[in-house]
């Protein structure tokens, strides 16, 4: 059964209105709960086409799901398929693929008292968690990778080669580093390869993949196994916390948060990505995918900075253009170098599309350079010295 995810747009939301009722009318009435309107403004309030697909098995129209990140689990909502595909296997199916991509997340769900899918979810790992009503809410808590990756990406399978691309780019380190004030002792969680460590502090790092780990320099201190959200240490532990490019891997983002809080008795700092901004990129043309993938995993700064709390400052980050740390946006105005599939690997967003998407984004790019299509729209970026893209780095004190 071949299953693909494929974007909505605002005139879906009839089809998923109409989708609930052909679905779930018989049990909502079996409750007493079935009202049209209230029924679609209920789905009004949950669609949005940055979190809601559309499900399609072998090429055909199935269904919805949507996958709504939240500070401390992904919400798997809207999950309707056809009535005619009921006792195929569709629904098992689709969620397995969904565990697949997400399964090293907390999920969680709402399921109506007394309905069959209940035991659909429970067959995956759900429990029940809570009831409300009608309502039980069901929780999959994350489980490891092979590798121990810990968040959304695989770097067991990813993470190969990634010092190759991913550098520490030293104006973000400056930027850092200064943000630490006199700190002398920083813990380091989502650590990686230990990219913007400062040298003249004392480091803790926390990186919960193998390969991550193993792909340390000499020069730094070994990085212990642990993750964000349960970190191994007394209270204010360290005078400073950072987490660079990470965030967005998070199984429970607030959890984490609260860790590092915990731990830390000054700043803690965070570079990320602000997902309202990653579609200034050009490559939101070639490979929209991409950029809804990563606005779907990255929080918000301002959902940070609050689950932060404290004197928290949100400050732009130019990159420039011989930027060294090769996440998408380094590229602005180097465009041959996304060809490179080492590249585009070293960037998690990729390992969440289909590898049709990836083949589509060489073929078009390749002919627009070739032609000039691209330096047509975008040539003055080859010259541009900063790109103000959605890097940001939050600092709360």
């Amino acid at each position: 059964m071949q299953i693909e995810f494929r974007p909505t747009t605002a005139d879906d939301l009839d089809y998923v209105v109409e989708l609930k009722a052909r679905s779930i009318r018989e049990d909502l009435e079996r409750h007493g709960r079935w009202h049209p309107d209230r029924s679609r403004e209920w789905v009004a309030r949950s669609f949005a086409p940055e979190w809601t697909r559309l499900i399609h098995l072998d090429g055909h129209l199935a269904g919805t799901v949507s996958l709504r990140r939240a500070p401390d689990a992904l919400w798997l909502e809207l999950f309707y398929l056809e009535p005619g595909l009921r006792g195929r296997g569709a629904g098992t199916a689709v969620l397995r693929r969904i565990l697949a991509d997400h399964g090293h997340e907390r999920i969680r769900l709402d399921v109506l008292s007394g309905s069959r899918a209940r035991t659909l979810y429970e067959r995956e790992g759900f429990v029940l968690e809570s009831v409300h009503e009608i309502d039980e809410i069901l929780v999959r808590e994350p489980t490891a990778r092979g590798d121990g990756s810990a968040g959304d990406a695989d770097y067991g399978a990813i993470g190969s080669g990634y010092t190759n691309y991913r550098q520490p780019e030293p104006r973000f380190l400056a930027a850092i580093t200064d943000a630490f004030g006199d700190a002398r002792t920083v813990i380091n969680v989502g650590a990686g390869a230990g990219s913007y460590e400062p040298a003249d502090r004392e480091v803790t790092a926390v990186e919960p993949s193998a390969a991550m780990r193993a792909q340390r320099p000499g020069r730094l201190s070994s990085a212990i196994d642990a993750s964000a959200e349960d970190l191994p240490f007394a209270d204010d532990a360290f005078d400073a916390a950072l987490a660079s490019f990470t965030v967005h891997q998070w199984a429970d983002l607030a959890g984490g948060l609260r860790e590092l809080r915990r731990v830390t008795t000054g700043p803690v700092v965070v570079l990320t990505c602000d997902p309202a901004t990653l579609t200034r990129f050009w490559l939101n043309e070639y490979a929209p995918e991409v950029i809804a993938t990563e606005a779907r995993r990255y929080p918000a700064p301002e959902v940070i900075a609050d689950l932060l709390g404290g004197a928290v400052t949100v400050t732009e980050v130019p990159i420039p253009l011989d930027c060294t740390d090769g996440f998408s946006e380094a590229y602005y105005g180097r465009p041959e170098a996304l060809l490179d599939p080492g590249a585009r690997q070293a960037n998690s967003a990729w390992s969440f599309v289909a590898p049709e998407v990836a083949e589509r984004f060489v073929s078009a790019l390749s002919a627009d350079l070739a032609s000039g299509a691209w330096d047509a729209r975008h040539g003055h970026l080859r010259t541009r010295p900063e790109f103000r893209g959605s890097l940001v780095l939050i600092v709360a004190r």
